[in-house]
Parts: C-alpha cells; structure tokens; sequence
C-alpha cells in the first residue's frame, strides 16, 4: 500500500517540500511507501490551450526536486483534456485505488481534481470515509503573511522579483538548457554568450540578472540577459544569453544551467553598439560585487 499524495507541485516551493516531508515522516511510521502524483502540466494551461510560459518547473526539473524532499517515488500523471475530464469518482477508483494502492492520502486544504474541479475536499473525506483509507489536510505554509503558492510564484518571476521569489522556493529560480550557435554577436563584442535552448513552456525573468552559471559540477559567475536584444533585433521571442565572467572554453552542445541570483536592470535598447558595450563592462562589474557574496 502507498501513503499518496498529488498535484502540481509546479516550482516544489517551501509549502509543497513541508508537505512533502511531511509525507515521507508519516509513511514510514505507517509502514507504508511514499508516493507523489504529480500532474505534468498546470490544469488552467492545458484548458487554456497556452502551454507557452507555463512553467515554473518542468516535470524532469519537478520529479528530482521532489525526491530530494524524501518521498520513496514520484510518478507523472500526463495532463490532458481527456484525463481533465475524468469524474472524480473515476479517478478515485481506477487510478487512486485501483493503479497506485492508495492506503493513505495526504493533499493541501485547496487540493481539487477531476472534472470542473469536483473532486474537492468533501468529495475526498467522502471516499475516503467510505474505503476506510485515512485521508490527512495539510495546511497552507505562508510567507510574509500570504500563503505561498505556485500562481504567486510565477507573477513573481514574471515581474522579476527573483530575490522574494528564491525565499518561498527557498532556492534560485533557475532555467537551463543546451548551449547552441547564436550569431556571435556577443564574442565580437568582448562579451561571448552561451545561448541557451530552454524549452519554451519554462517561465523566464525578463532582463539583466547576476547568476550562477552551473557547467556539470563547476559553478561559474555570470551575467545573465533575458529578453529580445532590442539594440541588436527585431522584437521577437524571449532569448536567454549567459555571458560567463572570466570564462573562454568552447562549451557549445553542453547543457547549462543559469541560477538567478539578483536582478540588475531592465533590457535597455541602447543608440549604438559603443554604448551596449559601456552598459555591459558596468553590469559585468555590478554583478562580480553581487556574487562575490552570493556564492
């Protein structure tokens, strides 16, 4: 038998990794193994049909951060329309009961699935009660007086408040991805860029970030652009470039990944190329102060 819990767990902020070590705890004194159900995808997102942006956490980066709060196992549970349309009592039974042995379950005071969000916490104490599993409500973990949570999280990064955003992840907000050819644009200007390509359903910051820059086991200083190099291109998608201080090795087709440690500034469209380099030489040296106490 599995002692459950489910949901998003987008972003496994200090709410879901207290209640996720909180399952773990109670697993083990009720002899049973700790199981996390995770939803691949945010139900409003796939409902919406705008998957682009969604994600605080994507569902790789989501299950090893899940692990590391405890939990014996995690499974994903892909997110569609047709699963989103489920019954409550369907899912219940089949996948609950019937697939994962739920002994135990253990979900947030706003937990909801199924369809129209029917399967609340009523449904739940209802089913439960009637299986003689033991249902358990944790509560909201709150942060400066509000409740922590995923959708507050993403607002926070899109306006980029990384620095209260890291306090309810109680780590970085991080983004990584295969390092590709971008123009060169940035070497030819004394600043070479690693471009990375992250997957577009992760949520990026917008604009200038001191970071730490994670190369397999080697942590390196960095100075971080999000944004659409208005002085350089035509608006078009979010394109992150990470510019690693005092670093000249030939790292293309390796993954990186980039750690936002404080904003800097906003992207800026500068009047010529002379006064983007200025800019950089200043926000280099800005982010050296910043990370010489951060790291």
């Amino acid at each position: 038998m599995n002692f459950i819990t489910l949901g998003t767990f987008d972003g496994v902020h200090l709410g879901h990794r207290r209640l996720l070590g909180e399952l773990a705890c109670m697993a083990r004194i009720s002899a049973m193994k700790s199981l996390v159900l995770y939803f691949t995808e945010p139900p409003r997102a796939v409902l919406s049909g705008c998957k682009t942006a969604s994600l605080l956490t994507l569902p790789h980066e989501r299950e090893k951060l899940i692990l590391s709060c405890g939990p014996d196992a995690a499974a994903p549970l892909k997110c569609d329309r047709r699963f989103l349309a489920q019954s409550p009592e369907t899912f219940f039974k089949r996948q609950l009961l019937g697939r994962y042995k739920a002994g135990a379950l253990l979900v947030g005071r706003d937990f909801a699935f199924g369809k129209n969000r029917a399967g609340h916490l009523d449904f739940l104490r209802r089913a439960c009660l009637k299986e003689r599993i033991p249902l358990f409500v944790h509560p909201f973990i709150c942060s400066q007086g509000r409740k922590i949570s995923s959708s507050g999280l993403r607002l926070l990064v899109k306006e980029g408040k990384l620095d209260e955003a890291a306090s309810q992840l109680g780590r970085y907000y991080s983004a990584g991805g295969k390092i590709v050819h971008g123009q060169g644009l940035g070497r030819k200007l004394g600043f070479p860029t690693a471009n990375l390509d992250v997957d577009p359903r992760k949520l990026l910051p917008s604009g200038v970030f001191a970071a730490h820059a994670r190369l397999g086991d080697s942590v390196f200083a960095a100075v971080v652009n999000v944004g659409q190099r208005p002085t350089l291109d035509k608006p078009g998608p979010l394109l992150l470039e990470a510019h690693l201080l005092d670093f000249s090795r030939n790292i293309y087709g390796r993954v990186l990944e980039v750690e936002f440690v404080s904003r800097l500034r906003h992207e800026m469209k500068f009047g010529d190329l002379a006064a983007l380099c200025r800019q950089l030489r200043k926000d280099a040296a800005h982010a050296r102060k910043i990370l010489k106490l951060a790291l």
